[in-house]
Formats: structure tokens, sequence, C-alpha cells
């Protein structure tokens, strides 16, 4: 599942960010779901494309990751 935030100023949208990423990381039974979420925000998504490593996975570190949230994305695509 992709989110995408508009409507605040980046600033908030961060802080948007990290709260739904709180809240999801509380939730004890949400990491043994299954299910596999990201978000950013649509200024990210018009200056940096789809495909640039600009979703923040929900669940598990805040390294931001690809599209289809591969766990290794980041290194993969600076070799």
């Amino acid at each position: 599942m992709l989110l995408v935030l508009t409507g605040a100023a980046a600033a908030r949208l961060k802080r948007c960010i990290a709260d739904l990423r709180s809240l999801a990381n509380a939730d004890p039974d949400l990491p043994t779901a299954g299910i596999r979420a990201g978000v950013t925000t649509l200024d990210q998504l018009r200056e940096q494309g789809r495909f640039a490593c600009i979703f923040t996975p929900i669940l598990g570190p805040a390294t931001p990751t690809d599209i289809w949230l591969s766990p290794n994305s980041n290194t993969a695509s600076a070799a």
C-alpha cells in the first residue's frame, strides 16, 4: 500500500509521516500482519518521480525506499 500526503507544508507532512509510523509501530499486531506500506508526499512524487527512493516504510526502518518498498533499494541504486 502506498500513501501520498498533500495539503500542508513540507515540515508538517514530515511530522505526519513520523506520527503515522509511531502509531503503526505502537500496534503489536501490525508488524506481524504482513502488511507492506510506504508513505511520501505529492511534492516528492512530482519532483523526483515514482521510481525514486522517496517512500518511507510505515513499519521497520525509516530509510526511504523505492515504490516496491524494497528493503535494500538505497544500496542497490548507489551501486
